[in-house]
């Protein structure tokens, strides 16, 4: 099972990341595109965009996320 979102959807319902986490599915895949924009609100920018100073990795293994990692490309 794989959940694309947004950096803006994951900011807005960040509780769920507690949720998945805790219910521990072996086959879930959570993918999140951080391009540090809110896109269905018109493309407002977030928090997450300062790639210095925000983290969804710390956020994901703070909620109990056993794997993460950051693919900053496309051989990632």
């Amino acid at each position: 099972v794989y959940s694309l979102d947004g950096d803006g959807a994951v900011l807005m319902h960040m509780g769920i990341l507690a949720n998945i986490a805790a219910a521990t599915p072996s086959n879930f895949k959570h993918i999140v595109f951080n391009d540090g924009a809110h896109d269905s609100v018109g493309g407002q920018p977030t928090v997450a965009g300062n790639h210095e100073k925000f983290s969804f990795c710390h956020i994901a293994q703070g909620c109990g996320y056993k794997h993460v990692i950051i693919a900053t490309n496309q051989s990632e």
